[in-house]
């Protein structure tokens, strides 16, 4: 049954987890990690108190959604009620509303949620990870009760993450398909949707509307590595003479006939043409996976039914990647059809339905995006000022892909190497150099700056940039103060809204 207006009233008492309760189970969640955090709080001069405050709410009106007994949604079709299809279709307030109770829920060992510390063991070559979080407020909660930005997350007490916000995500989820879409047509002579092998040549550009191009690399692969020299934020699967995605396959490969390709929507990036954060859709059940140890059971992204890689339609619309690798395959069912496999052997199974994901995406899909705040008297010239540095040249400001229109975003979706100051070094002994261009949009609100959050204003990342951003952190550094102060203001119309 679907809760309605009448049921909720009546389920006054189980309503509201309150304040305090919700911060008791993010304190035992983080609890493993005290040391970890405090070290770097105090290098990079954040405060936990401030976070605490921010988190729950603590002087502000708002609350949290009523947090039921869980009640685990399937996909089910338009024409079944009670299913995420249904209320999608018929009710999509509902789906929103379901969706952004998933979100703000905090989920407990009986429903699945289990630290990726106890599934990695002290003595494994890897450091075992810190950024437990059972619900996704824990860390996304800034402005409260909304998928806003939030704090920087310690993965493995060597790699930090600074909390993205999440509004305009279904545009930006939208946004970089079309991309990859655009991408492949500009090669696929033929129109087979693959970049066969006599196609993977010159460049991969494409115009972005508004006198504007973005260069993604090139088809082929000049250095011999069997890869094609894409921007990292690409990411590529290799198809064979069967048509199906070839997981691990190469350019050098003899049964590899060409390949896919896509743009990366979500994540920091760093490690090159990594097959995570895809779409929107993918980067929840990526999520859900690696910070709760919630495993979805989704049949939407396990297929290739259309070959070529390519996965079902997502609840937003945006066709899902294949994801053979997904934890949760289903290979075993009960009854009822749904998966007993239990990958992360903590004796629940099926802890997120596909109808779960559907919802999920649902709501932060159709989340509002973040805004310009054009009245403010320097917006105009700082606008300006932001092109004459140099900044919109991986900031790009608005994008037009067909009939996919995003404004204000100030992203190319491309990865850049701005100098040691953004490098990082991996537990493994590598260092990532190449880093997703963050969008800007919602800048203002969105604090520390940096995909490691090492920088706690506007203008300490600016003044850290180097490498392919020097010519233009020279240009802010070498302005008169009217100008810097210009941009300034301009990049604090940015706001999450």
């Amino acid at each position: 049954m679907i809760p309605g207006r009448e049921d909720l009233l009546t389920r006054e008492t189980e309503e509201r987890r309150t304040a305090i309760s919700f911060l008791l189970r993010t304190s035992v969640s983080l609890v493993y990690a005290s040391v970890f955090m405090l070290q770097s709080f105090i290098l990079r001069g954040k405060c936990l108190i401030l976070f605490l405050f921010l988190s729950f709410g603590f002087g502000q009106d708002r609350q949290l959604e009523p947090q039921f007994p869980r009640e685990r949604l399937p996909r089910g079709t338009v024409d079944h009620p009670g299913t995420a299809a249904w209320l999608i279709q018929h009710q999509p307030e509902i789906a929103e509303q379901r969706g952004r109770a998933l979100f703000q829920r905090a989920f407990t060992a009986a429903e699945g949620a289990s630290s990726p510390l106890a599934a990695r063991p002290l003595s494994s070559e890897k450091p075992p990870r810190l950024d437990f979080a059972p619900s996704c407020m824990q860390c996304h909660n800034v402005p409260f009760g909304e998928p806003g930005a939030g704090i920087t997350t310690i993965r493995d007490a060597i790699t930090v993450r600074s909390t993205p916000h999440l509004f305009g995500a279904g545009q930006l989820d939208q946004l970089a398909q079309s991309v990859g879409i655009a991408l492949v047509r500009r090669a696929d002579v033929d129109n087979d949707g693959i970049i066969s092998r006599e196609e993977a040549r010159g460049p991969a550009m494409i115009e972005v509307g508004f006198d504007q191009s973005v260069y993604f690399g090139d088809y082929g692969d000049a250095n011999g590595d069997g890869l094609p020299d894409l921007d990292p934020a690409v990411v590529v699967w290799f198809v064979d003479s069967a048509g199906q995605r070839r997981p691990g396959g190469s350019l050098r490969d003899a049964d590899i006939v060409g390949y896919c390709l896509t743009v990366r929507a979500f994540g920091a990036g760093g490690t090159p043409h990594a097959a995570t954060g895809t779409t929107l859709r993918a980067a929840i059940i990526g999520a859900f996976a690696l910070h709760a140890g919630l495993q979805a059971h989704d049949p939407i992204v396990i297929g290739q039914p259309h070959g070529g890689g390519w996965a079902e339609m997502g609840a937003a619309g945006v066709r899902q990647v294949h994801a053979g690798l997904l934890p949760d395959l289903g290979l075993r069912r009960d009854d009822a059809g749904l998966s007993v496999d239990d990958p992360d052997r903590d004796g629940v199974a099926a802890e997120l339905l596909s109808g779960d994901i559907d919802v999920m995406e649902w709501f932060l899909s159709r989340h509002s995006a973040p805004r310009e705040r054009t009245d403010d008297p320097l917006y105009a010239a700082g606008r300006a000022h932001f092109k004459t540095f140099g900044c919109s040249n991986c900031h790009v400001p608005d994008w037009q892909i067909g009939v996919v229109q995003v404004s204000a975003l100030y992203s190319d979706l491309r990865s850049h190497d701005l100098g040691p100051a953004f490098h990082e070094r991996q537990s493994d002994g590598r260092v990532l150099t190449q880093f997703r261009t963050t969008p800007l949009w919602g800048a203002a609100h969105s604090a520390p700056y940096g995909h490691d959050g090492a920088s706690l204003d506007l203008e300490a990342v600016i003044n850290r940039h180097a490498g392919e951003a020097a010519a233009s952190q020279r240009a802010f550094a070498t302005a008169s103060p009217a100008d810097r102060a210009a941009l300034m203001a301009f990049l604090r119309c940015l706001v999450l809204e």
